[in-house]
């Protein structure tokens, strides 16, 4: 009997593991199964490999390996010129240094069929006496000399191919063996070609392609039978970033080419280290047809803060409609970064919150008195969210000892302390982006605090640290294969995640884009869905760090990433109700407020102006101000509209009653530009009005017209909250 219950357990385990695919929420690219083709080159593997940092490398064209491309080498057509006097000579052109012809005509004439920009001429002679060639321009001529000395070298002559060759001419007293005469025509140009085998639907190529001032050109072409090519994209040399292209509308296809155009240097080569093909969703896939929420989007919505909201003291100090009391109304939710290493120097000690009740200092090791911060939050009505912070800088992988039994440890007594006896924490992360940890090392962690937390208080929410479930290769290092397996999420209850809208341009430099954009890293949400209907289905996906940087209230932005004051009050009002309408059970703005410091990454994303402007409120916060009074207490129900004129969804009672419409259209310029969009909705009246209130024109009330099967009504960028039935 035991013998079997030991196998039952065996195969259990074995079972449960075996339906764990920690790739379970990628979109593999096309390119992956298409055959390759390269002109030159080794390591066409390289790039296919999700390796960002390997590549494909051509051969290099010059000095000679074009003679034999009957694109390059002029020569090779003989349409494209004329001997004089009419000779035969064949081995002197056809691209072989190794064969020849001998010449005993004193003069030879290649006379090209029309002038041609000519940039390189390549020849190799034998000779007992002085060959003089003579390159006739449509501006002028220039001889150079081969000497007996220099027999059998290939000799490489430069030139100006701005200056249209017409004509060659060698001129020797005694005979001669001419074993090669080249002339370059074209720019050198590599390529690779995917064959798909069969047509396929493509809408995103994102490539790897930095190649420096070598290479002139790098575009994008297609072909449905690889002989006549359709251009689709120009990409950037200069570009050192992975960058994304689309291609809008998608096209059905069997090829692609990758092709590029060298300057006319020696040894000068071709490389592209990374190639992705997608259909027009990307790497982020299909998003899965919407659910109604279960939570109100009060109860979704939340802010990012830290200890003292930006005074450097305990909140608990601050006068009334300062720190916590400024933003209730903005967010229900609040996410605390809590840092472990003001709790503990190392591991090894025991953590006794109940003890700093009464300290009263802010400084020196373990000074933090959480207890008096959360419970000033906790009076002003946020729920609280404690992101246990850590990383190699502040809180070492190499300090844990017996990893999972002091992980457990500190998450017992956290849990003891800050659930059962305080109860003023309702979710706790089990780190934040401790993206430099070893991965083991995190696991070990994960699976010992999430358990000592548990065996304290079952009925807390537990979230592993912020990942991501579409690229492997990230450089972020933030892949979710690293951080969870199936062994660490029994006491875990959902994913988490941090998700910023950018996208690198074509010119490789990031940019924030709107949320609605294919691009836009909001889609992600899609990959970390289906790996959690995979593998941990029934448990939430939390968004806790999202947001836009900008200007506005006295506090300039100046680094890549910004936007408008205006764009931010858009693309974050915008971005929290997709994320909303995707299934994030809460999803957390970041950041309360502007940072202190000199315009940077992050710095700008505050709702107000930082402690030196006086957190004055940008138009951000009187955007999701409004949005919490609108939609505070209604629930998302489903997607009326979602394409590329415009984002409609409905918001329900609790009752299922559909009492709310937020529209807009998807900009990413022209936010005022109005135009008129059908609804279709049956409703007697409504009544409309913009989310985002300033003193431009798209502040006027809405124009519509309720007609018998829709609604028609005027739309900007700007979201309209339209009320049904009033």
């Amino acid at each position: 009997m035991r013998t079997i219950f030991f196998l039952l357990i065996l195969f259990g385990f074995h079972h449960t593991f075996a339906q764990w695919n920690p790739n379970a929420g990628l979109i593999h690219s096309l390119a992956k199964k298409a055959k390759i083709t390269v002109s030159s080159g080794n390591n066409a593997n390289f790039l296919t490999d999700n390796n960002p940092n390997t590549y494909w490398e051509s051969e290099s064209p010059l000095p000679t390996r074009y003679l034999n491309n009957k694109q390059q080498n002029l020569l090779l057509n003989n349409n494209s010129f004329s001997i004089s006097p009419t000779i035969t000579i064949p081995l002197a052109y056809d691209g072989n240094t190794d064969t020849k012809s001998t010449i005993g005509n004193k003069s030879v004439s290649f006379k090209l069929s029309q002038p041609k920009n000519i940039s390189w001429a390549t020849i190799k002679i034998n000779t007992p006496d002085l060959v003089t060639i003579t390159i006739i321009s449509n501006t002028k001529q220039t001889k150079f000399n081969f000497k007996k000395e220099e027999n059998y070298q290939i000799l490489s002559l430069e030139l100006k191919p701005g200056d249209p060759i017409s004509e060659i001419i060698l001129t020797s007293d005694s005979p001669y063996e001419l074993f090669e005469l080249g002339l370059l025509y074209n720019n050198p140009i590599e390529f690779i070609d995917l064959d798909f085998i069969e047509p396929t639907t493509i809408g995103w190529i994102s490539t790897r392609h930095f190649n420096g001032d070598g290479v002139t050109q790098i575009e994008l072409l297609s072909s449905k039978d690889g002989q006549s090519w359709t251009p689709i994209a120009m990409l950037n040399p200069q570009a050192t970033a992975m960058i994304p292209t689309l291609i809008q509308p998608q096209i059905k296809t069997r090829f692609i080419r990758i092709m590029f155009t060298l300057q006319p240097r020696p040894y000068q080569k071709a490389k592209l280290m990374e190639i992705a093909v997608y259909d027009r969703y990307g790497p982020f896939g299909a998003p899965k047809k919407a659910k109604p929420t279960n939570k109100s989007f009060a109860e979704s919505m939340g802010v990012n803060s830290f200890w003292g909201w930006g005074y450097n003291v305990y909140s608990d100090l601050l006068n009334e409609n300062q720190g916590p009391d400024l933003f209730i109304d903005i967010a229900k939710l609040v996410r605390n970064y809590h840092r472990i290493d003001w709790d503990i120097d190392n591991p090894q000690q025991t953590t006794h919150f109940a003890e700093k009740e009464y300290q009263t200092g802010n400084s020196g090791s373990q000074w933090m008195n959480w207890e008096r911060e959360y419970a000033n939050w906790e009076k002003s009505g946020y729920t609280i969210d404690a992101a246990i912070t850590f990383d190699k800088t502040t809180f070492s992988d190499k300090v844990w000892k017996n990893t999972k039994k002091e992980a457990f440890d500190y998450g017992r007594s956290f849990a003891e302390y800050f659930v059962n006896k305080k109860k003023l924490i309702s979710s706790i992360e089990i780190g934040n982006e401790p993206w430099d940890y070893d991965g083991e090392i995190y696991r070990k962690v994960l699976a010992g605090m999430s358990t000592g937390i548990k065996s304290m208080a079952s009925q807390i929410k537990v979230l592993p640290c912020a990942v991501q479930a579409f690229d492997p290769g990230l450089d972020l290092n933030n892949y979710i294969a690293k951080y969870i397996t199936a062994s660490e999420t029994k006491h875990l209850d959902g994913l988490n995640t941090h998700i910023y809208s950018y996208c690198f341009d074509s010119d490789g430099k990031r940019r924030a884009i709107n949320p609605e954009d294919p691009r836009s890293e909001v889609w992600s949400m899609n990959n970390l869905i289906r790996f959690r209907d995979a593998n941990m289905p029934g448990k939430v996906v939390a968004v806790t760090e999202f947001g836009f940087d900008s200007e506005g209230a006295g506090e300039n932005c100046n680094h890549d990433e910004c936007i408008s004051e205006l764009e931010q009050a858009m693309f974050g009002t915008r971005m929290a109700l997709i994320l909303y309408r995707l299934g994030a059970e809460s999803m957390y703005w970041y950041y309360f407020a502007n940072v202190d410091w000199q315009s940077m990454l992050h710095n700008r994303s505050g709702l107000t102006a930082s402690y030196s402007g006086g957190f004055t409120p940008k138009l951000s916060f009187n955007a999701f101000k409004k949005l919490q009074e609108q939609l505070g207490e209604y629930f998302f129900y489903d997607v009326i509209l979602e394409n590329e004129q415009v984002f409609a969804y409905a918001f329900a009672d609790r009752q299922g009653n559909i009492k709310k419409m937020v529209a807009w259209r998807p900009t990413s310029g022209n936010h005022n530009q109005l135009e008129w969009i059908d609804i279709p909705w049956k409703t007697s009246k409504i009544k409309a009005e913009y989310l985002i209130s300033t003193e431009s024109e798209i502040q006027q009330t809405p124009s519509y017209s309720v007609q018998i099967n829709g609604i028609r009504i005027g739309l900007t960028g700007n979201p309209v909250i339209i009320t049904l039935n009033e």
